[in-house]
């Protein structure tokens, strides 16, 4: 099983150290896709990688790069469009490795932090998806964006059709912050009996940070102001300086 992560060179910089130290320690291979790197963030890919492999014992992390998707290089795409650009594109690159090298992948957030291992017995079936109820108060789009949590969807070597459907479906646009949930979540409607799911709960991924939860994610604001959180972040960051 592999955990899989995308992200610009930005990002990179700003959370990759940390989630490339917390899945080290929780011995998890992790793969991450960058997109549009620049020439200095191979060394610092090396240097991470390096790092990774003496935390864990085992050299487990693999990077892959591409350029900016064509949708993402016209003068039109900025602020939130270009922001869903980014966060789409792990549904997208994922479908690369999918079609190379066949395998479990828990698709997650750059932002997130590892704080258990996570074992290929402890996901099961075709899919796996953190639904819920929309968030209180939305209608339309976000009410359906908000019945899915992007930040850990499973696919086995099983559910290459489910994942097709989610990129196809990203792609349509429009270049909307939550496309991806509702890709999500309009696939798992249209394929609902197609396959065996696992459902993710609170106990699997929060953004509360309470302790035993096998996730963190850093939701909006805070990722940069939410004291526990941040603390961790940097207990992680300290180990691959």
């Amino acid at each position: 099983m592999k955990l899989f992560a995308s992200c610009d060179s930005g990002y990179l910089r700003a959370h990759a150290p940390a989630l490339i130290a917390s899945a080290a320690c929780a011995e998890t291979s992790l793969h991450l896709h960058v997109i549009s790197p620049k020439e200095e963030d191979h060394d610092f890919l090396d240097h991470l990688s390096s790092r990774y492999h003496k935390i864990a014992g085992w050299p487990q992390s693999e990077f892959t790069f591409s350029t900016a998707p064509q949708w993402a290089t016209g003068s039109q795409v900025w602020g939130d469009a270009l922001r869903t650009v980014w966060a789409t594109d792990r549904f997208l690159s994922v479908m690369t490795q999918m079609i190379a090298r066949p395998d479990q992948y828990l698709i997650i957030d750059t932002d997130c932090l590892i704080m258990k291992p996570i074992s290929e017995s402890s996901l099961y079936g075709d899919v796996g998806l953190f639904l819920r109820e929309p968030l209180p108060g939305t209608v339309g789009w976000e009410a359906q964006g908000t019945r899915c949590a992007a930040g850990a969807v499973y696919y086995s070597s099983r559910a290459i059709n489910f994942a097709h459907a989610v990129a196809n479906r990203i792609r349509q646009g429009p270049l909307a912050w939550f496309l991806d949930q509702v890709a999500i979540s309009e696939t798992y409607e249209n394929m609902k009996d197609s396959y065996n799911y696992q459902y993710f709960d609170s106990n699997f991924m929060d953004w509360e940070f309470k302790d035993g939860t096998t996730i963190w994610t850093g939701k909006g604001p805070r990722k940069y102001d939410n004291p526990t959180y941040v603390a961790k972040k940097q207990y992680f960051e300290r180990m691959v300086r």
